[in-house]
């Protein structure tokens, strides 16, 4: 059951990163943009809501 939990879910933010997603589930996820230029700036990385 957490393994489908797990992969539901990473679904849900694939389709929202790729624009197949509802727009409030797109509004829910935030991509983090690196203020300096780095070799990590082309991943796609999500910020963590705090």
């Amino acid at each position: 059951v957490a393994q489908r939990i797990t992969y539901k879910l990473c679904v849900l933010v694939y389709k929202a990163i790729h624009e197949q997603a509802p727009e409030y589930i797109k509004g829910m996820i935030s991509q983090q943009s690196p203020t300096r230029t780095l070799r990590s700036q082309a991943a796609v990385l999500l910020e963590v809501p705090r």
